[in-house]
């Protein structure tokens, strides 16, 4: 009996457990944000890269891009610095006004404010 006691006493405590660990690590979800571009960050790769093709100078487009924007979420004006393509880094410049889906903290979609 005693032993029965102790094992649910185990489970109840271990399932308790569980959920502080999963309310404390919470994930925003989806959300849409509407934006502003205040920044653009390009950094390229580490070492020396070349084109095969070219006359043996390093590649202009080896490299991640960055756009930085600045929005409000929920209450507090918020800053991120979210990786995107080469089309997109090109595509909108600073103080562009855009819409962005974020899934989480990952950049999902991203356009222009109608």
């Amino acid at each position: 009996m005693r032993i029965r006691s102790a094992v649910r006493l185990l489970f109840f405590l271990a399932a308790g457990l569980t959920g502080c660990v999963t309310a404390r690590d919470r994930d925003p979800g989806q959300r849409v944000l509407d934006a502003v571009v205040v920044g653009r960050e390009f950094e390229p790769f580490r070492g020396a890269r070349t084109d095969p093709w070219s006359r043996g100078g390093p590649s202009e487009e080896a490299g991640y891009w960055y756009l930085v924007f600045e929005t409000r979420d929920g209450e507090a004006t918020a800053r991120y610095r979210l990786p995107v393509n080469q089309q997109q880094y090109m595509r909108f410049q600073e103080g562009a006004d855009v819409q962005i889906t974020l899934l989480g903290y990952e950049l999902r979609n991203i356009r222009r404010r109608p």
